[in-house]
């Protein structure tokens, strides 16, 4: 196996920055689309689907709680 290059770090680290733009894009669209279930479910807020499910409030809560989480992990933080 031949040593690694500051070409092949910059290659590796090219396809890493835009795997992660990927991702934040898709964030983004299901954020979007959050936000559009959660405007459209008003009558039923706080009304879990079915019993022992969440309701839409408690879902909109945890979604972002699990990104912050997932974003803490990311950069290292507590």
């Amino acid at each position: 196996m031949r040593p690694r290059t500051k070409a092949d770090v910059k290659l590796e680290h090219s396809r890493s920055e835009a795997d992660v733009n990927e991702v934040l894009a898709a964030n983004r669209a299901a954020v979007t689309d959050l936000v559009a279930a959660a405007e459209g479910s008003a009558a039923t807020w706080t009304t879990p689907r079915a019993p022992g499910t969440w309701s839409p409030s408690q879902v909109v809560e945890h979604v972002p709680r699990g990104m912050k989480e997932g974003a803490n992990i990311v950069s290292g933080a507590p």
